[in-house]
């Protein structure tokens, strides 16, 4: 998600850039946390705020084309964190 704070969406209901400050790496991916706060929430369970599809659009995993996220772009289903690689892809998905 590019240095987007993925516990963001969970808390604040939005998506908020994230700090080299406060990261953490699960499974050789670097994460970013705009607080303290957000990254022990996330170092406590991480796979909760995973984005599904590996932060991939879910909307183009569902044709075996594995478009980037745009941070912008999320949707929050049965508490996982979807990625969408624009509006259009969000809608078509809805």
């Amino acid at each position: 998600l590019q240095g987007y704070d993925v516990v963001a969406y969970f808390t604040q209901g939005r998506h908020a850039l994230g700090s080299a400050q406060h990261s953490s790496t699960y499974q050789g991916v670097m994460f970013r946390f705009a607080s303290a706060e957000h990254k022990a929430l996330f170092d406590a369970d991480p796979v909760k705020y995973l984005p599904q599809y590996g932060g991939y659009c879910a909307n183009g995993i569902v044709y075996g084309i594995p478009w980037g996220g745009d941070a912008d772009a999320w949707r929050i289903v049965d508490g996982r964190l979807y990625i969408f690689g624009g509006q259009g892809s969000k809608l078509a998905f809805e």
